[in-house]
């Protein structure tokens, strides 16, 4: 998996910022919002399934610094952090 890797979600389907196809997603019940998006308590993407985290850094609320996150973690628009769950 390429560490840092930012992901658009939609409605149904999420993108990454560095292709232009959307892939297949499925969402856990919504937990929360944030600036006006909805937090999902999973997600599920090609790579394995990834829990909600946390806001991911970033120098303000809705910018991410990629830097930051780890190997295993996602980042969905506006900022939402995911941790891949290796028990799923």
């Amino acid at each position: 998996m390429q560490k840092g890797r930012q992901f658009v979600m939609t409605s149904t389907t999420i993108s990454t910022n560095t292709q232009s196809n959307e892939a297949a997603l499925e969402t856990g019940p919504v937990v929360g919002y944030f600036l006006g998006h909805e937090i999902h308590a999973w997600v599920r993407v090609p790579e394995g399934v990834y829990v909600y985290d946390g806001i991911a850094p970033g120098p303000r609320p809705g910018m991410v610094d990629m830097t930051k996150l780890k190997s295993d973690e996602i980042c969905i628009s506006p900022g939402l952090c995911y941790k891949l769950d290796p028990s799923i």
